[in-house]
């Protein structure tokens, strides 16, 4: 049995690290985000963003990995994607996928 203590930071968390506030605004949408192992395509970020636009999102890409607000996310990849060179990234830097960061 998980126990989540009332202090602790995941407090507010569902399995896969989809936050609770999902759950709760839009069952379908967690539904979706459940059966995809917690693991967020690009059709989903406007529906996450609708219900609160500074849920964190953890982006892994070729060079690395950031979290930053669901808002944010779209802009980033295209940056990583269409730009890399530019800013010095590995040329043909790609984003290997969008999740919810679990707290461990």
């Amino acid at each position: 049995m998980n126990t989540v203590w009332p202090n602790s930071p995941d407090v507010g968390r569902c399995p896969r690290g989809i936050p609770a506030k999902i759950k709760e605004k839009n069952p379908e949408l967690y539904n979706k985000l459940y059966s995809q192992g917690g693991f967020i395509s690009p059709d989903d970020l406007p529906a996450i963003e609708a219900v609160d636009r500074f849920i964190q999102v953890i982006v892994r890409c070729n060079n690395g990995r950031f979290t930053c607000p669901v808002q944010n996310a779209k802009h980033f990849v295209d940056i990583i994607t269409e730009h890399g060179d530019t800013f010095g990234l590995i040329k043909g830097d790609y984003v290997r996928d969008i999740a919810f960061p679990v707290i461990s």
